[in-house]
């Protein structure tokens, strides 16, 4: 079942603002070459927004899921086309071309997708028949279509391992994850042993994540969720499967969640590794990685949280903490439905529609009306409706059961999708 809604926008840059001020058109005119800079740099927009602003939809069909991005977002529609916006350095809007998008643009070549998912710097979508389409930067080969080049347009992915009954797919910045039927596969950096398989080489075409269960080495089956993460050559790796989570790659900040802080032979786990919480995190239903932290949901609606602290990202209260290597619920929170990380914030959406936020909040991504250096908080705050406090606290479909995405945290920005006749909602920085 799909509700029937529509996309809101919030562009942040001074240009977004004036197109969402006019109205923005499936062609918005081009803007200027985006100045690429340093590798990975985002945007340094000057008016980084605290609350959620809103920007008209296109037309009578909804947006029904919608995935964020280092500084770009992308979004589908019930009809199963895909639109896309942010910077475009890379390719990753899919228009052909590296110029900045700042308002909903339809990806061409694309129909019939079924799920879509922005990467940093590369985005992916997956159509009603499992295929895999990807653009965008393909450092380390993240694309998987088995070279390095940048592609300004979708590809299509035709690898046999992945070419069809594809189910979901995520990416960091440097390694991909797909989700095959109930079987993960790999490929782009194995630095850390991101790729889950017993070593750091690396890969630019789909391998089978491994793992050991005590007799034998064997691939990962019965996977219901994946995520991935990390910067550089810091990458890891999340799965859950039939209630565990497992983790892999790069642990030095004890984000693998194993009890162990990552220090010479234990900094990296090469192989899934199976989380806790002290006793055991058992129930997990979802999980999401952050920078250097994870994030997991039990079916009983809880959040658990470990990895690095230092921004209060895990939700335990405070901020500044030290690093958490076991599982760790996540204060005053239940009733949860979906969750998202960023690089180092958590969202979470409850089953009353409610948002909740915690983390770093320096660009206002955690829409509580604050931005700036101090503006971090260590338990979650609920986010205000557009418009501030004085029109209450947004709210989101729940959908529970669905695999859709209505909340959606990217590195400096968050996407939620409402259930209002008019479209959706955004707040902060450059996308």
């Amino acid at each position: 079942m799909r509700i029937d809604m529509r996309w809101i926008l919030a562009s942040t840059c001074s240009l977004g603002a004036l197109i969402a001020a006019t109205g923005c058109t499936s062609s918005p005119p081009d803007v200027g070459v985006v100045d690429q800079g340093d590798k990975g740099a985002a945007v340094e927009d000057p008016e980084d927004g605290p609350l959620g602003t809103i920007v008209q939809g296109l037309d009578l069909h909804r947006f029904i899921s919608v995935s964020a991005g280092a500084s770009h977002s992308i979004a589908l529609k019930s009809d199963g086309t895909v639109w896309s916006w942010g910077k475009n350095a890379y390719g990753e809007v899919g228009d052909g071309t590296t110029v900045r998008v700042p308002c909903p643009k339809q990806v061409q070549g694309l129909a019939n997708i079924k799920y879509v998912s922005a990467g940093y710097y590369s985005q992916f979508a997956v159509n009603t028949s499992g295929e895999i389409y990807a653009w965008g930067s393909n450092s380390s080969g993240i694309l998987g279509d088995g070279g390095g080049a940048n592609r300004l347009s979708p590809v299509k992915i035709t690898n046999s391992s992945v070419a069809s009954n594809v189910n979901r797919i995520v990416s960091s910045p440097a390694h991909t994850l797909a989700l095959v039927g109930s079987s993960v596969w790999a490929w782009g950096n194995g630095s850390c042993g991101a790729l889950g398989q017993r070593s750091t080489a690396s890969s630019t075409t789909p391998v089978a994540v491994q793992y050991y269960t005590g007799f034998v080495y064997t691939q990962l089956y019965g996977v219901s969720d994946i995520s991935a993460n990390g910067l550089g050559g810091s990458n890891f790796s999340l799965a859950a499967t039939g209630g565990t989570a497992y983790a892999w790659g790069d642990n030095w900040q004890g984000q693998l969640c194993n009890g162990i802080q990552g220090y010479g032979n234990y900094s990296t786990y090469a192989q899934p590794v199976q989380t806790a919480s002290g006793v055991n995190l058992g129930g997990v239903t979802a999980v999401a990685a952050g920078w250097q932290h994870s994030m997991f949901l039990t079916s009983g609606g809880l959040v658990y949280t470990c990895g690095y602290n230092a921004n209060g990202q895990l939700g335990q209260g405070g901020t500044g903490g030290a690093n958490v290597l076991y599982a760790k619920q996540v204060v005053n929170l239940t009733g949860i439905v979906a969750i998202s990380a960023a690089d180092n914030t958590g969202f979470a959406l409850k089953n009353d529609g409610s948002v909740w936020t915690w983390g770093w909040g320096d660009r206002g991504q955690l829409g509580n009306n604050t931005s700036g250096s101090s503006s971090s908080v260590g338990t979650p705050v609920r986010v205000f409706n557009v418009g501030g406090s004085s029109n209450g606290y947004l709210s989101v479909p729940t959908l529970i059961g669905q695999r859709l995405h209505h909340i959606a945290g990217g590195m400096n920005h968050m996407l939620a999708l409402t259930p209002d006749a008019l479209d959706s909602t955004k707040w902060n920085s450059a996308a």
